[in-house]
């Protein structure tokens, strides 16, 4: 993925992708196109919902919550031709977050994020048909 929308996830999701205390929390990647921008932004935006509005977290301090209950991403990448977002400290609720976003990017092109289908030929691909002939 492009660096300023790399940089738009980490911004707008700080607790997913970012700093805690000043200290960098993971070494993911971002490893696919930008059409699949949109999807992990939504993705994002959901388990951070989910995660603000947590039963546990209304027992816990902040400190307690970050390091005990808070998703962190680990990775983010594209395999097989559909998007792989993995996750630490996720629950059921994030899981079927992640299997729907999952399910999204296959049909979706990962080039420019119009209505995409698989294609094989070397690399499996989710490709919209114009950007398959590129």
């Amino acid at each position: 993925m492009s660096p300023e929308k790399e940089k738009l996830l980490t911004e707008n999701y700080p607790e997913l992708y970012g700093k805690v205390g000043g200290v960098s929390i993971n070494n993911y990647l971002f490893d696919h196109g930008d059409g699949w921008f949109n999807i992990i932004d939504c993705l994002s935006a959901t388990i951070t919902d989910i995660m603000r509005n947590h039963p546990g977290r209304k027992h816990l301090t902040q400190a307690e919550f970050d390091e005990t209950v808070q998703v962190r991403v680990a990775q983010v990448k594209e395999k097989f031709g559909t998007l792989r977002f993995y996750v630490d400290n996720g629950n059921r609720e994030v899981g079927a977050a992640i299997q729907l976003a999952e399910s999204l990017s296959a049909r979706t092109c990962e080039s420019c994020g119009s209505p995409g289908r698989t294609r094989s030929g070397g690399w499996i691909k989710t490709l919209c048909d114009e950007c398959e002939k590129n």
